[in-house]
């Protein structure tokens, strides 16, 4: 006989689709948590960790890896990384790389796609996409949907590794200050957060194994009982991780997607490495502080002379490598079955607003600009707009014009004929990923062929963006200390409004100066014809450097203690200039225009620029090149063939010496 309860027990109908969004017409409510409600995983809170009986125990470091912990493991990790107090001090590339990441974080203390980046590299080097599977890989922005109360959310990863065939093992995220309306009384807490992301893909996979087709998903996926999963997580804030690790059951996924009791606890069991802070309620609420800059402390995060075979140092006999032991096979039980999703949480605080120097002119009635040493103007030609709104209309309203160009008009100079890229070799040989044995060749070959569907998987072509452009050493080819940055939003100020635009990807070199911006092409299944979307995404390219000549002119006047009178947009501020990579799949477009004094203050102020912009643009040739619909005829293959594969990386390196090396010239 069924243990189900009974229909009048349930909260929801069990024929209710988890496709459907359908609100019970009677929502339950405990009465002892009123706030527990259908609500989105970032929303979570103590209350709905007490309402489904979820516990958290914090452990040491025996009694959370097992009684194996004393065995020293081989590590990976770059030995500079451990020995070299900065990246300036570093000789090798990768340990050069990561130390710089970690710098970046340690300076600014509150950048989430930096703390992403240095979490990301530390955990490549220490071979965990490796330990999931041979072709996994890391993935930005990846999404899980939760079904609470009846009702769906989605809940957005940061980081994930993608193991193929719709398995994502391991879950980064670092977005996890409230957003929205929340309530201050009970406000969300990040390891809620965890414990939802896992429990939504506990559901995701759970719905996969009963999925009838594509399109039709069965309702009755969590009427039946599944296997137990075991869950490890990695919170970090700024530098310092907590991990975490415990079992959703199919009783609990099905207890939040109904909103029903459930009697027995989820126990998460905690583990902080015993630097600064202890207490992981303390580790969480105190926002990002320097605990691994120290290189004592460093060592007592990732040991440095952990050999590969095994040896350690009287070092790591004192100090276990926190990270190491945290793998697939420490604490695998055989009642459970191997742990697959892996959660990490990075949560540093969100940049601060910048500060301007206050105008002294006299306040007006009308919203006071960010830019305040702009006079008011009482003729404002445009209305303001969001640099995501803008077209090939604004671009004509400040006299901005785009020109397409062939390579030896678009790089200034003929293209070095012996123009070898600068990217593994294999990657110009193997036809596929699983023909490529180089681990370094098989990552950026994933990365190519996930982002071949840019429709199905958008975000996928972010990630190929920033690991082609990291691997190719761009960041390098712009200034020594410059880094590759996710998610980066910029400021720009429109007509006398502040607007904020998002790029995929930039080049940071430092104080807010992103001389090269990167973004996938805006592709729409109802019109993927790249004429249309490359107007609106060029003209949000072009309307985004403008922001950041703004912010990065604005942050030097600031420091530069100017008096207010001469302004930080004057004509006698240099010009600067900037390059772009628009991306439709794997077929890039490559941009190049500078940015003036006078473009900027006229943006600013919505009126007509009286000099012209010339924005030269250059597309690779590639075969089957069609200008109505590329998606359909030469997006999915443009990589896949070597001979393309060779000619679109070319254009990369071309672009990458004879225009990104010289920005800062």
């Amino acid at each position: 006989m069924s243990n189900d309860p009974a229909p009048s027990e349930r909260s929801i109908s069990p024929m209710l689709s988890t496709i459907a969004i359908m609100p019970d017409p009677e929502p339950r409510s405990y009465s002892l948590f009123p706030q527990v409600g259908p609500k989105a995983p970032r929303e979570w809170g103590v209350d709905d960790l007490a309402a489904f009986n979820i516990q958290f125990v914090e452990q040491d470091a025996t009694a959370f890896y097992g009684p194996d912990v004393d065995l020293a493991p081989s590590s990976s990790v770059p030995r500079e990384f451990l020995t070299a107090e900065t990246s300036r001090e570093a000789a090798d590339p990768e340990s050069k790389r990561l130390l710089r990441y970690m710098e970046f974080v340690r300076s600014v203390n509150i950048d989430d796609g930096a703390c992403v980046m240095f979490l990301m590299r530390l955990l490549e080097a220490m071979g965990y996409p490796q330990a999931v599977g041979d072709d996994a890989v890391f993935v930005c922005e990846h999404e899980y949907p939760l079904t609470m109360y009846g009702q769906r959310f989605t809940g957005s990863c940061a980081m994930s590794i993608d193991a193929g065939e719709g398995r994502y093992p391991v879950i980064v995220h670092s977005r996890t200050m409230p957003v929205g309306d929340v309530d201050p009384r009970h406000p969300p807490v990040p390891h809620a957060k965890i414990v939802a992301m896992a429990i939504a893909d506990y559901q995701y996979q759970a719905d996969l194994a009963h999925r009838s087709s594509v399109l039709l998903l069965n309702s009755e996926y969590l009427r039946h009982d599944h296997a137990p999963r075991t869950y490890a997580a990695i919170m970090v804030t700024g530098t310092l991780p907590v991990f975490f690790k415990f079992t959703i059951t199919t009783q609990l996924a099905r207890a939040v997607a109904e909103g029903s009791m459930i009697d027995h606890p989820t126990v998460v069991q905690v583990y902080a490495p015993p630097v600064t802070k202890t207490n992981i309620l303390e580790t969480v609420a105190s926002r990002c502080e320097d605990n691994i800059g120290l290189l004592g402390r460093r060592r007592l995060i990732v040991e440095a002379s952990l050999s590969s075979s095994g040896s350690a140092s009287p070092a790591s006999s004192a100090t276990q490598h926190a990270y190491e032991p945290f793998n697939f096979e420490r604490w695998r039980s055989p009642d459970v079955g191997p742990p697959l999703p892996l959660i990490t949480e990075a949560t540093s605080p969100k940049r601060p607003q910048i500060v301007y120097v206050p105008s002294t002119r006299a306040q007006s009635t009308r919203p006071a600009s960010r830019i305040s040493w702009r006079p008011p103007s009482p003729n404002v030609y445009r209305t303001p707009k969001a640099p995501a709104d803008w077209g090939p209309g604004d671009l004509a309203l400040y006299n901005i014009v785009v020109r397409e160009e062939k390579a030896d008009a678009f790089f200034s100079a003929l293209v070095d004929p012996d123009l070898t890229p600068s990217v593994p070799s294999e990657v110009l040989t193997a036809a596929s990923s699983r023909s490529a044995f180089d681990p370094a060749s098989k990552r950026l070959l994933r990365h190519m062929e996930k982002a071949r569907m840019p429709l199905t998987d958008y975000v996928a072509v972010d990630d190929f963006l920033i690991r082609l452009l990291d691997t190719m050493g761009f960041p390098e080819a712009v200034d020594p200390g410059a880094i590759v940055l996710p998610w980066r939003p910029i400021p720009v100020t429109v007509a006398g409004s502040n607007f904020t635009s998002s790029v995929a990807c930039a080049v940071d070199a430092g104080n807010c100066d992103y001389p090269l911006l990167v973004h996938p092409l805006a592709m729409s299944a109802a019109n993927p014809g790249l004429r249309v979307q490359t107007s609106h995404s060029q003209a949000m390219l072009v309307a985004t450097a403008i922001g950041a000549y703004q912010t990065s002119t604005a942050l030097e006047f600031v420091a530069a203690a100017v008096p207010t009178s001469s302004g930080p947009l004057q004509d006698d501020v240099p010009s600067r200039t900037y390059a772009g990579i628009l991306c439709a799949g794997t077929l890039p477009t490559f941009y190049k225009f500078t940015v003036t004094a006078e473009l900027a203050r006229a943006v600013a102020q919505g009126m007509p620029a009286p000099h012209q912009t010339v924005v030269q643009v250059y597309m690779p040739q590639v075969t089957k090149r069609n200008n109505t619909n590329v998606f359909a005829t030469c997006i999915d293959d443009t990589m896949m063939s070597l001979d393309q594969r060779r000619l679109v990386l070319e254009a990369y390196e071309a672009f990458k010496r004879h225009v990104v090396s010289q920005l800062r010239e």
